[in-house]
């Protein structure tokens, strides 16, 4: 199914194919969200798709059954957890505009908590894309990072865009951080399982400071 709305608030909804639900002004999810068909079909929301930066999404639970899941909007709050099993999660801010935050040690316009990431049950989370600005990374702890099982990417690949870890050292269990436009590194980061990866150059052009500047004590 696909549904289009303005403001729009949805209780307990069952799906058992690809559903993608779509609003211009406001998501929310005020009871369960469970998929229960086949393997490989996406659960897409998009909260803002006309991109006027208006859009929140507010759900308080949300199960996919191993199957993807995306979630594109001005700003993000989850009230319960997220459960995508051996698949993965992506979320992104709707526009190059608004830019991301994860971790309560930094505040941006679109805003993932430490709480809010420790309730992302998922293979694989991935933050940001071609849509969305800058991510700002706060002071991550692994015990907050602990749901992921495999990798999280941050993705600031939209023109010009850059990362910055910054407030205070993070732990992840494996990292790979892309940008557009540079990676600014004034924390110290850590893993616990994997490696790090960084790119500072996504597109491989030469167009602006696609450096990876290394804080001092980094």
């Amino acid at each position: 199914p696909h549904l289009d709305g303005g403001h729009t608030v949805f209780g307990g909804i069952e799906a058992d194919d690809t559903f993608t639900l779509r609003a211009e002004n406001n998501l929310e999810l005020s009871d369960a969200y469970t998929y229960t068909g086949a393997a490989g079909k996406d659960t897409i929301f998009h909260a803002d798709y006309e991109a006027n930066a208006v859009g929140d999404f507010n759900a308080l639970s949300i199960d996919t059954l191993n199957n993807d899941l995306y979630i594109t909007s001005k700003d993000f709050v989850l009230t319960g957890t997220i459960e995508t099993g051996t698949a993965d999660t992506h979320i992104q801010s709707s526009k190059n505009s608004l830019n991301i935050a994860l971790g309560d040690g930094v505040s941006k316009n679109f805003n993932v908590s430490s709480t809010e990431l420790a309730n992302i049950n998922t293979e694989n989370l991935y933050v940001g894309g071609l849509l969305g600005g800058n991510i700002y990374v706060g002071g991550l702890l692994s015990s907050e990072l602990s749901t992921i099982t495999d990798t999280l990417y941050l993705e600031a690949t939209g023109d010009n865009r850059k990362i910055y870890f910054q407030s205070a050292p993070s732990t992840f269990t494996t990292l790979v951080a892309r940008a557009d436009n540079g990676i600014e590194v004034q924390q110290s980061l850590t893993t616990t399982v994997g490696g790090i990866s960084l790119d500072g150059d996504y597109d491989g052009n030469s167009d602006g400071s696609d450096n990876i500047n290394m804080g001092a004590g980094t």
